[in-house]
This record gives structure tokens, C-alpha cells and sequence, in this order.
């Protein structure tokens, strides 16, 4: 199964809704596998490796591409400092 995650969700809703679109800690840093998954939770970054239900590969390609084109803007820069070896798929 490959559902989007609530984030992509919600960015492709704001993207339709909004002039401007920014973003700050989007990115999933699987290197980094104890490091929290979520701000508002304590599951570690390796829970979403476990799972079966997204596809964080290709969920951070779709961020990369809306970041090109200028569509989002990532104030954090969370997106780009994720090299591609580093995301599941």
C-alpha cells in the first residue's frame, strides 16, 4: 500500500490553497535512526523503515520538485540535506 503521509497531504492542499507555501522540518534523515521521527512524539526516525504504508523515497522527490519549481520553500532546509541513499524505498 502506498498512502502519502499527513505532511504531503497537507502540503498539496496548501499548495492549492495558498500564494505561498513554506515549509520547516520536512525530511526524513533515516541516517540519523534514533533522531525523532516527529516533534510531538518519541518515536525514532527508524520507525518509518518499518512501515509499509509510505513511501518516503518518493514522497522526497516530490518535495525536491515542488522546492525546484518553486511551488514550496523550505525554511529549514530539511528537504535538500537529504541525500537520495539515505531515504527508504
Amino acid at each position: 500500500m502506498n498512502v502519502p503521509t499527513l505532511g504531503v497531504t497537507a502540503i498539496t492542499l496548501a499548495s492549492l490553497l495558498c500564494d505561498q507555501v513554506s515549509l520547516v522540518g520536512f525530511g526524513y534523515h533515516l541516517s540519523q535512526q534514533g533522531a525523532p521521527l516527529h516533534y510531538y512524539d518519541h518515536q525514532a526516525m527508524d520507525a518509518i523503515l518499518r512501515q509499509k504504508m509510505h513511501d518516503v523515497t518518493r514522497e522526497t522527490e516530490l518535495l525536491r520538485t515542488l522546492l525546484e519549481a518553486g511551488t514550496i520553500t523550505d525554511l529549514s532546509g530539511g528537504i535538500l540535506s537529504i541525500s537520495p541513499q539515505t531515504t527508504a524505498g
